[in-house]
């Protein structure tokens, strides 16, 4: 019955699309005005089609077509979105009349391609490809578009056809050989090659075209361990003078046998493939050759000292050799030990506070992963210092026999080295004493600012370094630096509205906000920074807002390298092309994606969770200040619709603005768990070994009750890092579910054999979690996620889901444990408690008071945990004083 009916549709569909014949030559106009782009006039031949063959599908599907290419797809505008609709309108009718057509298949991937659909796309082109498997353009979207999805082997499978059609053409060939590359197939990709350039020797191939082909089938043999091989091929291809002798050229002068070959040539080849190809055939004198002319054409970059000290094996002799390159010098504190990386970090570091050099602690702090260095690099420090005061002290009227500015310089870096996360005994207060004496010295140094700024914040005093940071803008107003450093600084300490103020004065003036046009520009950096403030203050639909859109920027990079997949190959830029997919590889690896991503996972773990989140509960003063802010909204997208309404002459027509600016609409509807998933599936092929792709996936999988899968995400937490704290709290969490499953749910006992390895069966979670804490006395995050499993021990045995108070006054005081004194002291975490004392458990208001108390006890500089009141008062001081301060500036002024 099926295929009797769907025989009577195609045979329907088939009558439908014959036209007459004046109908049949306006079709073939019609697609003549589409591949000239005279849209109107193909719009107009479309609708006399349809008027007398109103279900030809085909003219429907290029109708759509058509209609799509006019709109504006960067910016969608009042105007733009009802043709937008027309034309989803149009694909579906043309799809509905005649499905058995490969033009109404080829037509909707087009459209859904460029909607970034690509899944869509992908499946109206093979439908297209079934019914029409050797169309030309079809193999030529269908190559692309399985590239761009990392369907490789279907792409491959593709290439091979068009080029067994085709293998005439050269482009085949480089198709098809880069499929294989793609599929990691490198010998059959090296023969294609070596195919292509037996076929294309006398002609066919310009001298760069040949370059690249001649690069790339070396560095394909270096990759497939054909060292002899590439070697010979090298030789060959430059007494062939394949090399061409133009551009940027090293000169190369070996009398070592092995590379007489190279003697002068003018070469503009890849040196450093050179270089890698001898030092791997063991040939280390030779590479060592040509690492030295790498390291003449450009003495300050430090990959091309590793290399050639690994080739030398290490031997430092050769840094002395370069004796103004300030890179060798780096990076021989890297290797150095003992008495000699004293002698010569002591001399690095004279010769840096001595030329006042501000960066020179962001160059060295890289040595703090050694804890012996830093030991080091801190008593020179303190040396210095000493011998400096005393010079200025005791000769105050002498000539000094050091710069001046350098004691200024050593307070800076010693305050900063103080600081430092890596420091075993950091001292804030220390740090802020020599910065005192670094402002006495000279006030208007906007780096001595900065760096209290940075010191106030690892104290934990939010609102104290953003002063501070203020402070050191207000120096250089016209420092973007130092503007994008105060705005990020008063974001942190929840001034959203000053930080717009201060990013307004570098942002276009025309925007709808400072925000908005830092946005558009894709600046990631903000996105986090406005994200995080709003989660802090608990808002989380903007929170999410800000995080999906730098994932949205990270996909926006990755769809842009469609184009690409063709004109790269159509040029020969096949090593560009090469760099661009392992890029792409690496693309969603980028730590401001996986913060992103994680974050925004959490988020929506949350409202999963707890429904109630989904709508932010606001005070009467927010609600009428969002109320005022959508009506302001509402306003500027009528305006904009009446804008794009009005005819007039060169006048671009603006962009509609955002429907849901606060991300309020997305969080009310969203499938929390599918967005996970959506956010969590690139990172397993980039992030693999990121812990926290793992233990947010363990959430995913444990809220889904794929209990497999959650085994699976918590082993492979526990191989990344063993001693993590969440590894604990999940690994209990996951055996207090097992434990209220029925006995007959599937893959039970697998589940309960892998658990054993981290929660031993018979022993009570009570006594294991009580194990881990005392284990852990000293860490403040274990005490943390202690306390945590504590509260979902208790939670999980209590019979109305709720703590009792028992065993809630059991859980304040195992969460009060990280402010013991034997605990090392961490700010993050404090405020991690803070927060779950607060919205959790709701402590009672002595229990909050206690706990900031306590904290402020053993940390008098985090004043980010004094109680809201003394922060306000805090506020209006400073008010005070600056108000005094212009006062005073307006009267000298006047004066």
């Amino acid at each position: 019955m099926v295929a009797d009916k769907e025989s009577k549709e195609a045979a329907l569909a088939a009558k439908n699309r014959v036209l007459p014949a004046k109908e049949a030559a306006l079709f073939k106009t019609l697609l003549q005005q589409y591949e000239l782009k005279q849209y109107k006039k193909g719009i107009k031949a479309a609708d006399q089609i349809l008027k007398k063959a109103p279900n030809h599908g085909e003219t429907l599907a290029l109708k759509a077509l058509i209609l799509h290419s006019s709109l504006p797809h960067n910016h969608p505008t009042a105007s733009s979105q009802p043709k937008g609709e027309e034309v989803d309108h149009l694909i579906a009718a043309a799809l509905r009349k005649d499905p058995y057509t490969h033009i109404t298949h080829h037509v909707n991937s087009i459209i859904a391609r460029a909607k970034k659909d690509y899944v869509t796309a992908g499946r109206s082109l093979t439908r297209a490809r079934e019914i029409d498997p050797d169309n030309i353009p079809l193999i030529r979207d269908a190559i692309s578009l399985h590239t761009q999805l990392g369907q490789h082997e279907e792409s491959l499978r593709v290439r091979h056809q068009f080029f067994t059609m085709r293998p005439n053409l050269r482009s085949n060939w480089i198709s098809l050989a880069v499929g294989h590359e793609l599929c990691g197939n490198d010998e059959e990709a090296l023969d294609v090659y070596l195919g292509l350039e037996d076929s294309t020797k006398d002609e066919g191939l310009s001298p760069i075209e040949k370059t690249q082909l001649s690069w790339h089938i070396i560095k394909l043999m270096i990759k497939l361990g054909k060292l002899k091989e590439a070697h010979e091929r090298l030789g060959d291809d430059i007494s062939a003078r394949i090399v061409p002798d133009s551009g940027e050229t090293v000169e190369i002068q070996g009398n070592t046998p092995s590379l007489s070959i190279l003697d002068e040539y003018q070469l503009t080849c890849d040196l450093s493939s050179i270089a890698e190809l001898l030092q791997k055939m063991g040939q280390a004198e030779e590479a060592e050759v040509a690492y030295r002319r790498l390291i003449e054409g450009n003495p300050d970059k430090i990959g091309n000292y590793k290399a050639m000290l690994k080739a030398r094996g290490l031997d430092l002799v050769v840094l002395r050799e370069l004796p103004r390159a300030a890179a060798p010098k780096r990076l021989a504190l890297d290797v150095a030990q003992g008495d000699e990386f004293k002698q010569r970090v002591q001399a690095y570091l004279q010769a840096g506070l001595e030329k006042g050099i501000p960066s020179l602690f962001v160059d060295l702090k890289g040595l703090y992963k050694d804890q012996t260095k830093l030991a080091v690099v801190e008593g020179i420090l303190e040396d210095l210092k000493q011998k400096l005061e005393a010079e200025s002290i005791s000769a105050p009227n002498a000539e000094p026999i050091s710069p001046p500015t350098m004691l200024l310089w050593l307070y800076y870096y010693l305050a900063l080295h103080l600081a430092h996360p890596a420091h075993p005994t950091p001292d804030y207060s220390r740090s802020l004493k020599l910065l005192g004496k670094a402002l006495e010295h000279t006030p208007t140094l906007p780096e001595i600012h900065m760096a209290k700024a940075m010191v106030l914040k690892r104290a934990g005093d939010p609102d104290g370094a953003a002063r501070s940071m203020e402070q050191a803008r207000l120096l250089d107003g016209q420092d973007r630096f130092l503007n994008g450093k105060a705005g990020k600084y008063w974001l942190r300490a929840g001034e959203v509205e000053k930080a717009s103020t201060v990013f307004g004065l570098f942002t276009k003036k025309d925007a709808s906000s400072p925000g908005q046009d830092l946005t558009d520009m894709q600046c990631t950096w903000f996105l986090q920074e406005e994200g995080d403030a709003a989660l802090r203050a608990g808002n989380l639909p903007l929170a999410v807002k800000r995080y999906e859109r730098i994932i949205s920027i990270f996909k926006d990079e990755d769809d842009d390298q469609y184009d690409f997949h063709t004109y790269a190959l159509r040029k020969m830029n096949l090593n560009a092309y090469s760099n661009m997919v392992e890029f792409g590889k690496q693309l969603r690896h980028h730590p401001r994606y996986l913060q992103a991503a994680t974050q925004a996972a959490d988020i929506y773990l949350r409202i999963y969770d707890n429904p109630d989140l989904r709508e932010v509960k606001l005070s009467p003063e927010e609600a009428a200040e969002r109320k005022k802010a959508a009506k302001k909204a509402q306003k500027a997208n009528s305006k904009a619709k009446k804008a794009a309404s009005t005819p007039s002459e060169n006048k671009e027509e603006s962009t509609l603005p955002d429907a849901d600016p606060e991300g309020k609409e997305h969080l009310k509807e969203v499938d929390a768990l599918a967005a996970i998933a959506r956010l969590l599936q690139p990172l397993f092929g980039t992030a693999y070994d990121e812990i926290l792709l793992w233990l947010t996936a363990f959430e995913l999988a444990l809220r889904q009750d794929h209990l497999l899968q959650a085994v699976r995400a918590l082993n492979k937490s526990s191989k990344l890092e063993p001693k993590n704290p969440r590894v604990h709290n999940q690994a209990v969490r996951l055996s207090l579910k097992v434990a209220s499953l029925p006995a007959e749910t599937a893959h039970l006992s697998l589940v309960k054999s892998s658990l054993k390895n981290l929660i031993p069966e018979d022993v009570d979670l009570l006594r294991i979690n009580g194990d881990f804490i005392q284990k852990n006395g000293s860490s403040a995050s274990h005490l943390f996620y202690g306390a945590l499993t504590l509260r979902d021990i208790l939670l999980s045995r209590s019979d109305n889901k709720a703590l009792s108070d028992t065993d809630k006054q059991q859980v304040e005081e195992a969460f009060m444990q990280v402010l013991n004194t034997e605990v090392n002291p961490d700010i993050k975490t404090y405020q991690e408690t803070l927060s779950q004392l607060i919205s959790t458990l709701q402590s009672s208001q002595e229990t909050i008071t206690k706990f900031r108390e306590t904290v402020l006890r053993r940390l008098p500089l985090a004043l980010g945990f004094s109680a809201p009141e003394d922060k306000q008062n805090r506020k209006a001081d400073w008010a005070a004083e600056d108000a005094k301060e212009n006062e005073v500036t307006v009267v000298n002024g006047t004066s």
